[in-house]
């Protein structure tokens, strides 16, 4: 008999999944997470899943179909962890910003919560590309009301929903946060019950090492850097005093009756005199001389021949108009009953002192002198080779510096390169504003109710020169103006070699740098320190 050829037919799929998925698997012995005992218990897995994968002629479209769902599910998945993970990111890095940039209002003497707050919505609103709410800049409260935590909320529209900024300032620790948060959409997540109805994110931005800086002595070895004499005060309380000297007499004050205020007192090196101890509050801190902070600031004017000589008698009135060419002098002088007003905001330069003209040279100011800027203007005034400044008792001095040109910011500059040590005086309590920037770093600034020395320094013998003696007319005598010196100024910063207060005389360093268009110089004032984020 001949054998019967038998024709094999090709399996179908559904035929192949049941001769795979024929026997039954069993899969392990786990052991008991309760008793710990071993048992025999058998995890059966369904065969048709298992055999599906062991068997090697099944086809892979049909593995695709099983498999399809559940990886486009993780996709998914993934991407809403990926949206919320790349939308927390840019929130974090908005609220890091605006700590950053509203922390640093906190060198300001009086920052206002409110104005933090918008400060800080507002760079939001620029990092996410939505609508700033409205600015408020808040009053102009008193330091007593800046103390402990406030809290503010603004709210952003941005392209993507609305953002609540909550920031919170504490005054005592000098920090600022920024808290973000948002509603986020997804889609998987949210069927699953796994989605999140907000993300928020915070960041905590510090103020270190700063106070508004207001008063500095440069020189590093000499004793008496920042004196207190005879009763003498300097009120500072928004801003910090600080000495160079490495002497224990870099701070000084004479007796107990002198008084330092100030928001902090540094030195390199600690007043031993029990005396000063009681005058400076706080206490006088240890810490590393800072160098000069102005060093980088303009060069030199360009100076034409000093050949101007002004003398302003009683009844004479000048207006000096100043412009891009600076004004050279070799003295400015102003009478009693003379008056001087300056326009323009440009720069007035001194140069070498003329023969026969005394034995200080530069701007010098009697009793009953007026020297004053113009209301909106200002002025620097540049001393070179010998130039000074005398402020005599009974003047009155209502000075400005600059908003722009050359100076901005700066009043009085001595030029750092030259080599003497000179003496300016202040002797009067008619100088009422001094808004801006003393710089000379040079100089010894002698701020004396008794005008002995600044007379002597000044008086040429000449005459016919009326010393400034006349009496103003009545009722605008300075000397009884109750205001004390610079007590007008929104602000006045004094860096300089030494500096000496004596005589009763009270030198008031106000700070309030948000209520002026003269600007603050890099590296005083409340630019100094910087700001860190902790987290």
């Amino acid at each position: 008999m001949e054998p019967v050829a038998v024709q094999r037919r090709p399996a179908s799929c559904c035929s192949l999944i049941s001769s795979c998925t024929s026997h039954p698997v069993f899969f392990g012995r786990p052991h008991s997470i309760f008793s710990g005992q071993r048992y025999e218990q058998r995890m059966i897995i369904p065969r048709s899943v298992f055999r599906l994968f062991q068997c090697t002629e099944a086809s892979i479209a049909m593995l695709f179909g099983v498999m399809a769902p559940l990886v486009f599910g993780m996709g998914v998945v993934a991407t809403d962890y990926a949206s919320i993970y790349r939308e927390r990111s840019t929130l974090q890095d908005a609220a890091d910003s605006a700590s950053l940039a509203a922390a640093s209002e906190l060198r300001l003497a009086n920052p206002d919560s409110r104005r933090l707050a918008s400060l800080a919505a507002s760079f939001v609103a620029s990092k996410l590309k939505g609508e700033a709410p409205r600015f408020e800049a808040g009053g102009a409260a008193s330091s007593a009301q800046h103390s402990g935590s406030q809290s503010e909320h603004r709210t952003i529209q941005t392209p993507s929903g609305q953002i609540d900024v909550i920031t919170t300032v504490d005054y005592d620790r000098q920090t600022l946060k920024t808290v973000l948060s948002r509603k986020v959409a997804t889609y998987a997540l949210r069927h699953l019950g796994a989605a999140p109805d907000q993300i928020g994110v915070e960041s905590v931005a510090r103020l270190m090492g700063a106070s508004p800086l207001c008063v500095l002595s440069l020189e590093r070895k000499e004793n008496k850097t920042v004196a207190m004499l005879k009763g003498s005060r300097v009120t500072a309380k928004d801003c910090a005093v600080q000495s160079d000297s490495a002497s224990a007499d870099g701070l000084f004050a004479d007796d107990a009756t002198s008084q330092v205020r100030a928001s902090k007192i540094c030195a390199a090196t600690a007043p031993r005199r029990s005396a000063a101890l009681q005058v400076f509050a706080p206490t006088p801190v240890a810490c590393p001389p800072a160098d000069d902070p102005l060093a980088a600031r303009a060069p030199a004017p360009f100076t034409p021949p000093c050949i101007n000589d002004l003398r302003v008698r009683s009844g004479e009135v000048v207006t000096i108009i100043t412009g891009p060419v600076t004004l050279c002098y070799k003295r400015i002088e102003v009478m009693s009953g003379g008056r001087v007003v300056i326009r323009g905001g440009g720069v007035i330069a001194f140069g070498a002192p003329p023969k026969g003209f005394g034995k200080l040279d530069g701007l010098i100011v009697r009793k009953g002198g007026r020297l004053e800027t113009a209301p909106g203007d200002g002025v620097t005034f540049y001393f070179m080779n010998g130039g000074t400044f005398a402020f005599l008792s009974g003047s009155f001095v209502s000075l400005s510096a600059p908003t722009g040109g050359s100076y901005p910011g700066f009043l009085f500059i001595e030029d750092p390169a030259g080599k003497a040590k000179k003496e300016y005086f202040v002797n009067s309590l008619g100088v009422t504003k001094l808004l801006g920037t003393i710089y000379l770093k040079q100089g010894y600034l002698r701020i004396d109710l008794d005008d002995a020395a600044s007379k002597a320094a000044v008086d040429d013998g000449d005459p016919d020169e009326n010393d400034g003696l006349a009496p103003l007319p009545p009722g605008t005598d300075p000397s009884n103006s109750p205001n004390a010196i610079s007590g007008g100024s929104a602000y006045t910063i004094i860096v300089v070699r030494k500096m000496e207060v004596r005589n009763k005389a009270n030198l008031v360093m106000n700070s309030d740098y948000q209520g002026t268009s003269v600007p603050v110089p890099k590296g005083v004032g409340p630019t100094g320190g910087y700001v860190v984020v902790e987290r």
